[in-house]
Formats: structure tokens, C-alpha cells, sequence
């Protein structure tokens, strides 16, 4: 039997694990807006050429809250708000959060779900309506658990899917604090410079600058080989826009809160230099405000 598992957030990253996951679970994404659950029950995900048929239904609605696993993939910003909402699942369903950064955490205790995992992913997808989206480069997604435990059968499932990469970690963490290096790094770069990411490795002053960050980040992050990994990860997406890139372009609320932040709380309790991520930090800050202001 397939599993039922549940999407939360009709963005680029959880349209596009509704699409995949739909050749080996039932899937139903949880949207806001009634406008795009139509467009996803009518017409589907369309991912390039492809197109996936799901089931979508508004979060505030209270059917389908019977869920064998609850993906999380909204910005973390917009994790507080949700709270109501997904205490409405029954605290057996277990929720995945696939946010960016280390901020929400502690809003996680609040929660009465039994059973909680943390988890990252590598893809890279852009939305480019209710319900297109494309992908710029396929990658992997880990999972491991932050409270509770998950039943083995639906693990099992979950590691079995063909042609969708997931895995389960016994030190998330490491994880997590690796791609919060990166993006602590690559994203209010980008974002600043207006540039793509591989832009960071060309340029000589942008390059000096990205390892001065990683450098001063990974002073309490502790990732093994930091820079050689932000700066593959930099190869490797050369032609890719990071999503907070794409947030100040669109005049958009940034994770900023979410990635940097916590870094500069850690380095401050140590009394560790954090000059250069201060400085990235008030500017992202400064272009939100600027932002906020041409929408006023």
C-alpha cells in the first residue's frame, strides 16, 4: 500500500517533492490560497515538460488530516504562523521540516507531535506559477529525527523511491550545519552582488570575500573542510541564482533571521570575531526595509 503523505506549502520546493513523491505515495499538498488548490486539482504540477496529477486541499480546511508523514516545506519565517494549523494533525503524525537554517528550532519544542525530523535537501527549483515549476539541478534530500521515532515500514519506503533520492541520517546535525554554512555564506552574497552564485568563485574580490565568511562562520559551525565544500557548491551551481538572490530581486521577506542570525548569536556567546557577517546581516536587513517601503 502506498503511503499518505502530506505536503505543507505550495512553494517550489513543496511542489516539486508533491510531484516526485507522486509515483510512490498518495500525495496531498496542503495549500492557502484556494485559487492555486484549484489549479493543482484540475489541472496538476507542471514540472518542464511533465505534468503530475495530485490532490490539493486548503491547511485551514480540516479533511484529509490523516497523514502517514507530514513534509513541512515552507519559509521559516512563515513556520510561527502555521502553529495553530498544524496542531490540527493528529500528534501521531509525524512532521519532517525541510526549512533553511537553525532559527526555527526552538519553536519546534512548542509543537505536540510525537514524532519530529529534521531534514535538508540539495534541489534546486524554481516557481514559476501556482503550479510550474522547474528544476536547475537535482539533488539529494536527508532526513533524521529531532524527537520520537518513525515507523521502520514507512522508513523503509522513503529509502526505497527510485528516482528520488532520501536518505536518513543519524547525526543530522552535521547536515544542517553544513548547509547552513553554505548558504550563511553564498546567499547574502549573492544577494548583495546581484550575482549568480558561480560569480563568487570568478571574481577575485568577491572569492577573497566568501572565504573571509566561511572562515569567521565556520568558527562554531565546525564543518570539516567548510571551504572547499561552499566553494563546490559555488562550481557546481555556477548558473544558479541563490533563493534569497531571488528574494530581494522580488522585493520578498529573506531568510536572513533564519540562516545568519543564529551564526552571529553563536559567534557573539563565544566572543568570537563576526564582523563580516554583521555586516552582511544589516545590509540584507536594510534591503528588506527599502523593499518594504517601494511596496508601501
Amino acid at each position: 500500500m502506498k503511503p499518505k503523505i502530506g505536503i505543507v506549502g505550495g512553494g517550489a520546493i513543496g511542489l516539486y517533492f508533491a510531484a516526485q513523491l507522486s509515483a510512490y505515495a498518495d500525495v496531498t499538498i496542503f495549500v492557502r490560497r484556494a485559487e492555486q488548490q484549484a489549479k493543482l486539482n484540475t489541472e496538476g504540477i507542471k514540472l518542464g515538460t511533465k505534468t503530475f496529477s495530485v490532490k490539493s486541499t486548503l491547511i485551514q480546511e480540516q479533511d484529509s488530516r490523516k497523514q502517514d508523514l507530514l513534509l513541512v516545506t515552507v519559509k521559516s519565517y512563515q513556520l510561527a504562523e502555521l502553529t495553530s494549523q498544524l496542531e490540527t494533525f493528529p500528534k501521531e503524525t509525524p512532521l519532517a521540516f525541510l526549512a533553511n537554517g537553525i532559527g526555527h528550532l526552538k519553536w519546534l519544542e512548542e509543537l505536540s507531535a510525537e514524532t519530529i525530523l529534521l531534514g535538508i535537501t540539495s534541489h534546486g527549483v524554481v516557481r514559476t506559477g501556482d503550479r510550474e515549476i522547474e528544476s536547475s539541478g537535482k539533488g539529494e534530500t536527508e532526513l533524521g529525527i529531532w524527537r520520537g521515532e518513525l515507523d521502520k515500514q514507512l522508513k523503509n519506503q522513503f529509502t526505497q523511491f527510485r528516482d528520488f533520492s532520501i536518505r536518513f541520517s543519524e547525526d543530522i546535525f552535521k547536515a544542517i550545519y553544513r548547509k547552513l554554512l553554505i548558504n550563511a555564506a553564498i546567499n547574502p552574497l549573492t544577494a548583495l552582488l546581484n550575482v549568480p552564485n558561480g560569480s563568487l568563485l570568478t571574481n577575485k574580490e568577491f572569492n577573497n570575500f566568501l572565504r573571509e565568511v566561511v572562515q569567521e562562520a565556520n568558527q562554531v559551525l565546525y564543518v570539516e573542510n567548510g571551504l572547499e565544500i561552499v566553494e563546490e557548491i559555488c562550481q557546481n551551481t555556477a548558473s544558479n541564482w541563490s533563493s534569497m538572490a531571488m528574494d530581494v530581486l522580488y522585493k520578498r521577506q529573506t531568510e536572513i533571521d533564519a540562516i545568519v542570525l543564529p551564526v552571529l548569536e553563536l559567534l557573539t556567546h563565544e566572543g568570537l570575531s563576526a564582523e563580516k557577517l554583521t555586516m552582511l546581516y544589516q545590509l540584507i536587513k536594510g534591503k528588506e526595509r527599502e523593499n518594504a517601503k517601494l511596496d508601501d
